[in-house]
Protein backbone atom coordinates (compact mmCIF):
# COMPACT_ATOMS: atom_id res chain seq x y z
CA UNK A 1 0.00 0.00 0.00
CA UNK A 2 1.26 3.27 -0.87
CA UNK A 3 1.57 6.35 1.60
CA UNK A 4 -1.33 8.17 -0.14
CA UNK A 5 -3.23 4.99 0.35
CA UNK A 6 -2.55 4.71 3.77
CA UNK A 7 -3.57 8.24 4.41
CA UNK A 8 -6.84 7.89 2.87
CA UNK A 9 -7.41 4.52 5.02
CA UNK A 10 -7.11 6.51 7.99
CA UNK A 11 -9.24 9.21 7.11
CA UNK A 12 -11.60 6.49 6.33
CA UNK A 13 -11.42 4.94 9.87
CA UNK A 14 -12.72 8.68 11.34
CA UNK A 15 -15.60 10.72 11.24
CA UNK A 16 -14.73 14.01 12.83
CA UNK A 17 -11.51 16.25 12.00
CA UNK A 18 -9.60 18.75 13.15
CA UNK A 19 -6.85 20.83 11.06
CA UNK A 20 -4.45 22.72 11.85
CA UNK A 21 -0.69 23.77 10.95
CA UNK A 22 2.11 26.17 12.35
CA UNK A 23 2.09 29.20 13.94
CA UNK A 24 1.59 32.37 12.04
CA UNK A 25 0.54 30.56 8.69
CA UNK A 26 1.67 31.91 5.03
CA UNK A 27 0.18 30.60 1.94
CA UNK A 28 1.07 26.86 1.98
CA UNK A 29 -0.37 26.77 5.46
CA UNK A 30 -3.26 28.44 4.50
CA UNK A 31 -3.94 26.86 0.99
CA UNK A 32 -3.58 23.47 1.74
CA UNK A 33 -5.54 23.60 4.80
CA UNK A 34 -8.97 25.09 3.01
CA UNK A 35 -8.06 22.30 0.26
CA UNK A 36 -7.95 19.54 2.75
CA UNK A 37 -10.76 21.08 4.38
CA UNK A 38 -12.92 20.46 1.16
CA UNK A 39 -11.48 16.63 0.51
CA UNK A 40 -12.75 15.65 3.84
CA UNK A 41 -16.05 17.25 2.92
CA UNK A 42 -16.30 15.33 -0.09
CA UNK A 43 -14.99 12.01 1.23
CA UNK A 44 -18.28 12.64 3.51
CA UNK A 45 -16.89 13.63 6.62
CA UNK A 46 -17.01 16.54 9.23
CA UNK A 47 -13.88 19.00 9.35
CA UNK A 48 -13.21 21.91 11.65
CA UNK A 49 -9.54 24.12 10.69
CA UNK A 50 -8.41 25.44 14.12
CA UNK A 51 -5.63 27.90 14.34
CA UNK A 52 -3.23 29.73 16.88
CA UNK A 53 -3.93 32.70 14.28
CA UNK A 54 -6.12 34.16 11.80
CA UNK A 55 -4.65 34.67 8.17
CA UNK A 56 -3.10 37.63 7.14
CA UNK A 57 -4.88 40.31 5.66
CA UNK A 58 -3.74 39.16 1.72
CA UNK A 59 -4.85 35.63 2.25
CA UNK A 60 -8.42 36.74 2.72
CA UNK A 61 -9.92 36.33 -0.52
CA UNK A 62 -9.29 32.56 -0.16
CA UNK A 63 -12.52 30.48 -0.40
CA UNK A 64 -13.73 29.69 2.47
CA UNK A 65 -10.99 31.62 4.46
CA UNK A 66 -13.53 32.86 7.29
CA UNK A 67 -13.71 28.90 8.11
CA UNK A 68 -10.42 29.40 9.95
CA UNK A 69 -11.02 28.89 13.54
CA UNK A 70 -8.87 30.32 16.18
CA UNK A 71 -10.84 29.21 19.16
CA UNK A 72 -12.89 25.85 19.93
CA UNK A 73 -15.56 24.63 22.46
CA UNK A 74 -13.80 21.98 24.77
CA UNK A 75 -17.23 19.74 23.82
CA UNK A 76 -16.30 19.91 20.47
CA UNK A 77 -16.02 16.36 19.12
CA UNK A 78 -12.74 14.68 16.87
CA UNK A 79 -11.94 11.61 16.09
CA UNK A 80 -8.33 12.67 14.49
CA UNK A 81 -6.05 15.90 14.03
CA UNK A 82 -4.64 16.32 10.93
CA UNK A 83 -1.62 18.53 10.85
CA UNK A 84 -0.37 20.49 7.37
CA UNK A 85 2.73 22.04 6.64
CA UNK A 86 4.38 21.35 10.02
CA UNK A 87 7.44 20.01 10.97
CA UNK A 88 7.25 19.81 14.51
CA UNK A 89 4.07 19.23 16.49
CA UNK A 90 4.95 21.83 19.05
CA UNK A 91 5.17 24.19 15.97
CA UNK A 92 0.98 24.88 16.43
CA UNK A 93 1.69 27.51 19.20
CA UNK A 94 -1.00 27.56 21.73
CA UNK A 95 -3.40 24.73 19.94
CA UNK A 96 -0.70 22.50 21.46
CA UNK A 97 -2.00 23.33 24.92
CA UNK A 98 -5.89 22.82 24.13
CA UNK A 99 -6.35 20.09 22.08
CA UNK A 100 -6.19 16.00 22.68
CA UNK A 101 -3.01 15.03 21.18
CA UNK A 102 -4.07 11.57 22.47
CA UNK A 103 -6.19 11.20 19.04
CA UNK A 104 -4.74 9.80 16.43
CA UNK A 105 -3.03 12.00 14.01
CA UNK A 106 -2.43 12.77 9.96
CA UNK A 107 1.13 14.08 9.26
CA UNK A 108 1.13 15.36 5.82
CA UNK A 109 4.03 18.10 5.05
CA UNK A 110 7.24 18.59 2.53
CA UNK A 111 9.96 20.11 5.10
CA UNK A 112 13.08 18.09 5.21
CA UNK A 113 13.07 18.07 8.84
CA UNK A 114 9.59 17.44 9.90
CA UNK A 115 9.89 15.22 12.92
CA UNK A 116 7.27 12.06 11.64
CA UNK A 117 5.22 13.07 14.99
CA UNK A 118 1.87 11.45 13.04
CA UNK A 119 0.28 7.71 13.78
CA UNK A 120 0.20 8.23 9.78
CA UNK A 121 3.20 10.32 8.13
CA UNK A 122 2.57 11.24 3.94
CA UNK A 123 6.25 13.48 4.10
CA UNK A 124 7.58 13.92 0.45
CA UNK A 125 10.82 16.99 1.12
CA UNK A 126 11.25 17.01 -2.59
CA UNK A 127 7.56 18.14 -3.19
CA UNK A 128 7.78 22.06 -3.98
CA UNK A 129 4.76 22.40 -1.31
CA UNK A 130 2.30 20.73 0.82
CA UNK A 131 0.01 22.00 -1.81
CA UNK A 132 1.34 19.53 -4.53
CA UNK A 133 1.59 16.53 -2.22
CA UNK A 134 -2.56 17.17 -1.36
CA UNK A 135 -3.00 17.15 -5.54
CA UNK A 136 -1.59 13.75 -5.70
CA UNK A 137 -4.15 13.12 -2.65
CA UNK A 138 -7.03 14.21 -4.62
CA UNK A 139 -6.18 11.98 -7.52
CA UNK A 140 -5.97 8.87 -5.76
CA UNK A 141 -9.03 9.79 -3.51
CA UNK A 142 -10.47 10.50 -6.89
CA UNK A 143 -11.88 13.76 -5.84
CA UNK A 144 -12.37 16.33 -8.86
CA UNK A 145 -11.10 19.90 -7.73
CA UNK A 146 -13.37 22.62 -7.67
CA UNK A 147 -12.86 26.13 -9.07
CA UNK A 148 -12.54 27.00 -5.24
CA UNK A 149 -9.77 24.38 -3.92
CA UNK A 150 -7.96 24.63 -7.21
CA UNK A 151 -7.63 28.62 -6.34
CA UNK A 152 -6.47 27.66 -2.73
CA UNK A 153 -3.83 25.15 -3.91
CA UNK A 154 -2.36 27.54 -6.43
CA UNK A 155 -2.08 29.86 -4.35
CA UNK A 156 -0.08 27.42 -1.86
CA UNK A 157 2.06 26.31 -4.38
CA UNK A 158 2.98 30.18 -5.79
CA UNK A 159 3.83 31.54 -2.54
CA UNK A 160 5.85 28.38 -1.37
CA UNK A 161 8.21 28.76 -4.60
CA UNK A 162 8.60 32.34 -4.53
CA UNK A 163 6.62 32.50 -7.59
CA UNK A 164 8.29 29.48 -9.56
CA UNK A 165 11.67 30.69 -8.91
CA UNK A 166 12.96 28.26 -6.13
CA UNK A 167 15.13 25.07 -6.68
CA UNK A 168 12.33 23.18 -5.29
CA UNK A 169 10.06 23.96 -8.40
CA UNK A 170 10.19 20.09 -10.79
CA UNK A 171 8.72 19.75 -14.00
CA UNK A 172 5.96 17.96 -11.99
CA UNK A 173 4.85 21.45 -10.36
CA UNK A 174 4.70 23.03 -13.60
CA UNK A 175 2.22 20.02 -14.86
CA UNK A 176 0.12 20.58 -11.04
CA UNK A 177 -0.23 24.00 -11.77
CA UNK A 178 -1.46 23.87 -15.45
CA UNK A 179 -4.44 21.25 -14.46
CA UNK A 180 -5.19 23.97 -11.82
CA UNK A 181 -5.55 26.68 -13.96
CA UNK A 182 -7.46 24.20 -16.42
CA UNK A 183 -9.98 23.92 -13.35
CA UNK A 184 -10.26 27.77 -13.49
CA UNK A 185 -7.82 29.78 -11.46
CA UNK A 186 -7.06 33.29 -12.48
CA UNK A 187 -3.77 33.55 -12.04
CA UNK A 188 -3.38 37.38 -12.31
CA UNK A 189 -5.33 38.16 -10.03
CA UNK A 190 -4.21 35.73 -7.55
CA UNK A 191 -0.75 37.61 -7.81
CA UNK A 192 -2.24 40.61 -6.93
CA UNK A 193 -3.88 39.83 -4.45
CA UNK A 194 -0.38 37.97 -3.15
CA UNK A 195 1.97 40.33 -4.18
CA UNK A 196 0.74 43.61 -5.20
CA UNK A 197 -2.31 44.99 -2.97
CA UNK A 198 0.65 45.86 -0.28
CA UNK A 199 -1.18 47.43 2.58
CA UNK A 200 0.06 50.73 3.62
CA UNK A 201 0.95 49.67 6.82
CA UNK A 202 3.25 46.68 5.44
CA UNK A 203 4.66 49.23 2.95
CA UNK A 204 6.15 51.40 6.34
CA UNK A 205 7.29 48.29 8.07
CA UNK A 206 9.01 47.51 4.82
CA UNK A 207 10.56 51.22 5.42
CA UNK A 208 11.62 50.36 8.40
CA UNK A 209 13.05 47.33 8.06
CA UNK A 210 14.84 48.33 5.62
CA UNK A 211 16.64 50.98 7.65
CA UNK A 212 17.94 48.12 9.63
CA UNK A 213 19.90 46.36 6.83
CA UNK A 214 23.47 45.19 7.86
CA UNK A 215 26.19 43.19 6.32
CA UNK A 216 28.50 41.36 7.48
CA UNK A 217 32.60 42.48 6.10
CA UNK A 218 32.93 39.95 3.67
CA UNK A 219 29.36 40.87 2.34
CA UNK A 220 28.05 37.40 2.16
CA UNK A 221 25.72 37.49 5.36
CA UNK A 222 22.94 40.15 5.25
CA UNK A 223 19.96 40.99 7.77
CA UNK A 224 17.54 42.77 9.15
CA UNK A 225 14.78 42.92 12.53
CA UNK A 226 11.52 44.42 13.30
CA UNK A 227 11.06 44.97 15.95
CA UNK A 228 7.31 45.12 18.37
CA UNK A 229 7.53 48.59 18.71
CA UNK A 230 8.13 48.50 14.68
CA UNK A 231 4.91 47.21 14.42
CA UNK A 232 3.43 49.32 16.72
CA UNK A 233 4.37 52.75 14.77
CA UNK A 234 3.63 51.10 11.59
CA UNK A 235 0.16 49.67 12.45
CA UNK A 236 1.10 45.93 10.93
CA UNK A 237 0.20 42.80 12.34
CA UNK A 238 2.82 39.99 12.38
CA UNK A 239 2.41 38.57 8.96
CA UNK A 240 2.75 41.13 7.32
CA UNK A 241 6.48 40.56 6.53
CA UNK A 242 6.24 37.30 5.07
CA UNK A 243 8.15 38.27 1.63
CA UNK A 244 10.70 41.07 3.55
CA UNK A 245 13.29 38.46 3.61
CA UNK A 246 13.48 38.38 -0.46
CA UNK A 247 15.20 42.00 -0.22
CA UNK A 248 18.44 41.08 1.66
CA UNK A 249 18.36 37.78 -0.11
CA UNK A 250 18.15 39.63 -3.76
CA UNK A 251 21.73 41.62 -2.73
CA UNK A 252 24.74 40.87 -5.02
CA UNK A 253 26.94 38.61 -3.72
CA UNK A 254 24.94 37.90 -0.33
CA UNK A 255 24.84 33.69 0.40
CA UNK A 256 22.62 33.76 4.16
CA UNK A 257 19.61 36.27 4.18
CA UNK A 258 18.40 36.72 7.88
CA UNK A 259 15.15 38.40 8.72
CA UNK A 260 15.04 38.98 12.88
CA UNK A 261 11.14 39.73 13.91
CA UNK A 262 10.22 39.99 17.82
CA UNK A 263 7.06 38.11 17.90
CA UNK A 264 6.90 38.72 21.70
CA UNK A 265 9.00 40.49 24.98
CA UNK A 266 12.12 38.15 24.65
CA UNK A 267 10.69 35.79 21.90
CA UNK A 268 12.28 36.37 18.27
CA UNK A 269 11.60 34.70 15.03
CA UNK A 270 14.13 33.92 12.35
CA UNK A 271 13.96 33.53 9.10
CA UNK A 272 16.97 32.50 7.09
CA UNK A 273 16.90 31.95 3.35
CA UNK A 274 20.45 30.77 1.36
CA UNK A 275 21.52 31.38 -2.28
CA UNK A 276 24.29 28.66 -3.72
CA UNK A 277 22.46 25.81 -2.03
CA UNK A 278 23.35 26.34 1.18
CA UNK A 279 21.91 24.12 3.96
CA UNK A 280 20.61 26.93 6.20
CA UNK A 281 18.24 24.14 7.60
CA UNK A 282 21.03 23.11 9.31
CA UNK A 283 21.36 26.25 11.35
CA UNK A 284 17.58 26.23 12.15
CA UNK A 285 17.80 23.04 13.42
CA UNK A 286 20.53 23.66 15.84
CA UNK A 287 17.70 26.33 17.35
CA UNK A 288 15.08 23.77 17.51
CA UNK A 289 13.60 24.96 14.32
CA UNK A 290 13.96 23.65 10.29
CA UNK A 291 12.55 23.98 7.50
CA UNK A 292 14.42 23.13 3.68
CA UNK A 293 18.18 23.93 2.87
CA UNK A 294 17.26 27.01 0.90
CA UNK A 295 14.53 28.11 3.35
CA UNK A 296 13.98 27.36 7.20
CA UNK A 297 13.72 28.90 10.26
CA UNK A 298 13.25 28.93 13.85
CA UNK A 299 12.01 30.85 17.09
CA UNK A 300 14.66 32.17 19.62
CA UNK A 301 14.19 33.03 23.55
CA UNK A 302 16.04 36.44 24.29
CA UNK A 303 16.65 39.83 22.98
CA UNK A 304 17.38 40.48 19.60
CA UNK A 305 20.79 41.33 19.73
CA UNK A 306 21.18 38.15 21.75
CA UNK A 307 19.27 36.25 19.03
CA UNK A 308 21.35 37.78 16.22
CA UNK A 309 24.73 37.25 18.17
CA UNK A 310 23.55 33.31 18.74
CA UNK A 311 22.72 33.36 14.82
CA UNK A 312 25.32 34.88 13.60
CA UNK A 313 27.98 33.24 15.80
CA UNK A 314 26.65 29.56 14.50
CA UNK A 315 26.99 30.89 11.40
CA UNK A 316 30.20 31.39 11.58
CA UNK A 317 31.66 28.17 12.61
CA UNK A 318 29.05 26.08 10.97
CA UNK A 319 29.98 23.98 7.53
CA UNK A 320 27.33 24.24 5.09
CA UNK A 321 26.87 20.79 2.86
CA UNK A 322 26.26 21.15 -0.70
CA UNK A 323 24.41 18.37 -3.10
CA UNK A 324 27.88 17.16 -4.32
CA UNK A 325 28.81 16.47 -0.88
CA UNK A 326 31.26 19.72 -0.81
CA UNK A 327 31.77 21.71 2.57
CA UNK A 328 32.50 24.94 2.92
CA UNK A 329 32.67 27.43 5.80
CA UNK A 330 30.70 30.75 5.82
CA UNK A 331 32.55 32.85 8.10
CA UNK A 332 31.63 36.65 9.34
Amino acid sequence: MNKFKKVLKEINKHKNFLITSHINPEGDSIGSQLAFLYLLKVMGKNARILNSGKPGPKYKFLPNSKKILTKINKDTRYDAICFLDCADIKRIGGIYEVIDLSKPKINIDHHLSNKRFGNVNLIDSRASSTAEILYILFKEAKVKINKETAICLYTAILTDTGSFNYSNVTSFTHKVVSHLIDAGVDTNNIYKKVYEEISPSAMRLLGSALSTLKLSPNKRIAWMQITKDMLKKCGAGLGEQENFINFPRSIKGVKIAILFTEIAPGKIKVNLRSNDDIDVNEIASHFGGGGHRKASGCTIKGSLAEAKKKVLSEIKIAPFAFPNGAYTKCRI
